[in-house]
């Protein structure tokens, strides 16, 4: 399981070079539980068309009643902006490392929606929320919810 983590979380960083268009860190913590699980990523995302990007992420939680993990996500989702703001949606398919009491499985999906500002170098600062479940396919499927601060710089 650990070199599909890695299968997922390598691409995060050999890709932040010439080809991407932004760096992305996110700290945030969980929404129901507060206080007892927080998590960090790095991810980089990719103009494909339009208003049409990828996204690659790799990170991990703490949660200190239901033990830690460490994900690993592939996204495609909708960036627009404007001089000001941007609103992004992202939707992904990922690996998380260890299973626990709201995930059943290891294989899950991915949901990001956030908001920010555009600085006048195009980086971007905003908050976003962040859903995974496995839809279902395993059990149990109770979920994780973050809320995170978002920071992305281009280059």
């Amino acid at each position: 399981m650990k070199k599909l983590i890695l299968t997922l979380i390598l691409p995060t960083i050999t890709q932040a070079y010439p080809n991407t268009d932004t760096v992305n860190m996110k700290y945030g913590f969980a929404v129901i539980q507060k206080g007892e699980a927080e998590f960090i990523s790095f991810g980089v995302q990719k103009r494909i068309f339009s208003t049409l990007y990828r996204q690659t992420e790799g990170g991990f939680w703490i949660d200190r009643n239901r033990g830690n993990s460490g994900f690993g996500v592939l996204s495609l989702g909708i960036h627009v902006d404007n001089e000001l703001f941007y609103g992004e949606t992202m939707h992904g398919i990922g690996l998380i490392s260890r299973k626990d009491k709201l995930l059943g499985g290891h294989f899950q999906f991915f949901h990001d929606v956030g908001t920010g500002i555009v600085s006048r170098n195009g980086s971007t600062f905003g908050i976003q929320i962040k859903h995974i479940s496995s839809a279902g396919i395993n059990t149990p499927n109770i979920g994780r919810n973050f809320i995170s601060i978002k920071a992305g710089f281009t280059y």
